[in-house]
């Protein structure tokens, strides 16, 4: 195994240092035919296991008054993987310290959780200054 690395890392500092000089094409198979323990390349095929996500935009899930409006819709997105299992779930409640809600942050994060097999929910919130606390928080409790 040293024998191999020490080989490795000597073919690495020939071509790093002499990699500019040399204008030619280099076939690494054929200039490695001759070599001890050569391998010939191969294309693998991996299988992908991540499961379909479904996105279900705007869901309303409860309706608070807001800016003198009696009704003002508080909406959830979620990404629903697809099983025929039930699933857990986890609300997402985007960080903003109650100034800023944005329930779209946080795309990478909410995905990575639904691959991982859990039904994500983004939720919106009402900020301040319209909002009052505790009023956030009972959004928050009731998605």
């Amino acid at each position: 195994m040293k024998k191999k690395m020490m080989m490795a890392l000597a073919l690495a500092g020939s071509l790093w240092l002499g990699g500019t000089a040399m204008a030619m094409d280099v076939n690494v198979d054929s200039a490695t035919k001759g070599m001890p323990g050569k391998v010939e390349s191969t294309l693998l095929s991996v299988p992908v296991k991540t499961p379909l996500i479904n996105q279900i935009s705007d869901v309303v899930y409860e309706q608070v008054p807001m800016r003198g409006y009696p009704n003002v819709a508080m909406k959830m997105d979620i990404l629903q993987p697809k099983s025929k299992e039930k699933l857990p779930a986890i609300v997402y409640v985007t960080g903003g310290g109650f100034i800023n809600a944005n329930k779209d942050n946080g795309i990478q994060l909410r995905m990575h959780l639904a691959e991982a097999g859990y039904v994500v929910a983004s939720i919106q919130y009402r900020v301040a200054p319209t909002a009052k606390f505790p009023q956030p928080l009972e959004d928050v409790k009731s998605s």
